[in-house]
């Protein structure tokens, strides 16, 4: 992508709760107990954060419900970044919020980030700003379909209105509405979100293997790339992509038969 000069054009989002165990997600809590899926949450929201502080050609939204007892960001950084506040909101209405602010206040690009998703680095971001415009959106999900990130403009934001974390079937209702209202989609790679103790281990596995081969490096004066997570998105299996060739087949068989 290339550098875009007037950077108040992009805008990275993110969404962020309180880390307080009534504001931790409850699917997060039944896998692994309330106390430890505070935690684990807290972690995710940092890793996210440096992740999209780490994109120097954007701009960053932070749509946050504060508490009393957290009533600021200086748990998340020391940098103690603003945010809008969305007091009492639920997650799709916080995500509303905070995207119409961004396109009213000159927005051309707007990038998602899912918190749960920690695999997420600067070139997924570059690949998701170059390829949104007027009549395309950007998606990338898991293998089950979990939606991990997703770019848009002002024309397109009406397909992640009832976006939620954990909805069952949304990439394929996300799909079927820009379908009916003629809007592009480009896929990204799979990348997995955080949701159970096997996504957590080879997470933390990830982190133990890159920490040691940085010190390795670092103490020879060498660079290390932030994430080793292939990008590759050409060669990479596209899971978007093909939900959307799996819809066009299903639409096409419903309307042979009806014929």
């Amino acid at each position: 992508m290339e550098t875009d000069f007037n950077y108040r054009k992009n805008v990275v989002l993110l969404i962020i709760h309180a880390p307080e165990e009534q504001y931790t997600f409850e699917e997060l809590k039944q896998v692994f107990s309330s106390e430890r899926a505070v935690h684990i949450n807290k972690d995710l929201y940092i890793n996210s954060y440096q992740i999209a502080k780490s994109h120097i050609n954007s701009i960053r939204i932070i749509a946050y419900s504060r508490t009393s007892k957290h009533p600021d960001l200086t748990w998340l950084s020391v940098d103690d970044p603003g945010f809008l506040e969305c007091n009492k909101k639920s997650y799709s209405s916080m995500l509303s919020m905070a995207m119409s602010l961004a396109f009213n206040t000159g927005c051309e690009r707007l990038v998602y980030i899912n918190h749960l998703c920690p695999y997420i680095n600067k070139e997924h971001i570059d690949f998701a700003f170059s390829n949104i415009s007027e009549k395309n959106a950007v998606i990338g999900a898991s293998n089950k379909g979990e939606i991990y990130m997703f770019g848009t403009s002002r024309e397109n934001m009406k397909l992640f209105d009832n976006f939620s974390p954990f909805k069952e079937n949304l990439l394929s209702e996300i799909i079927e509405q820009a379908k009916k209202n003629k809007i592009n989609i480009t896929g990204m790679e799979e990348l997995n979100l955080i949701k159970d103790e096997d996504s957590l281990k080879k997470w933390l596995e990830n982190k133990t293997m890159k920490n040691a081969i940085f010190t390795g490096f670092a103490n020879k004066s060498a660079a290390l790339p932030l994430e080793n997570v292939p990008s590759n998105h050409k060669k990479k299996k596209k899971h978007v992509e093909n939900a959307i060739e799996t819809n066009t087949d299903n639409n096409q068989q419903n309307q042979a038969q009806q014929s």
